[in-house]
C-alpha cells in the first residue's frame, strides 16, 4: 500500500480573530475569503481531505486551533491521516 506523507502548519483551526489579520499592504490574509469561522474551518476540512487519504501519514507542525478543544476535537478526528503533532507556540497541551 502506497501512502504520502505531508506537512503542514499554522492552521489556526477556531481562530475568529485570524480572519482580520492583514498583510504588509493591508490585504486581508484569509477573511476576505471567509464570511465566519466556521466558513473557514469547513473550507479546510475539506481541502485536508480531499489531498490526505485515511492511510497517508501527517506532520502539523503547530498552531493547530485556537478556541475549545471540545469544539474541535471532534473536527479533528474527521480529519483523514495519521496525524502527529509538534506542539507550536499557540497550541496548548494541557
Amino acid at each position: 500500500m502506497s501512502r504520502d506523507i505531508w506537512l503542514i502548519s499554522d492552521t489556526h483551526f477556531q481562530h475568529e480573530n485570524i480572519l482580520k489579520f492583514r498583510d504588509a499592504d493591508g490585504n486581508l490574509i484569509r477573511g476576505g475569503l471567509f464570511d465566519s469561522v466556521e466558513q473557514m474551518d469547513d473550507y479546510m476540512c475539506t481541502q485536508w481531505n480531499r489531498y490526505v487519504k485515511p492511510g497517508d501519514i501527517i506532520y502539523h507542525l503547530g498552531d493547530v486551533m485556537f478556541g475549545s478543544k471540545e469544539t474541535f476535537l471532534p473536527m479533528f478526528k474527521k480529519l483523514n491521516g495519521q496525524k502527529r503533532l509538534i506542539v507550536g507556540n499557540h497550541d496548548d497541551i494541557k
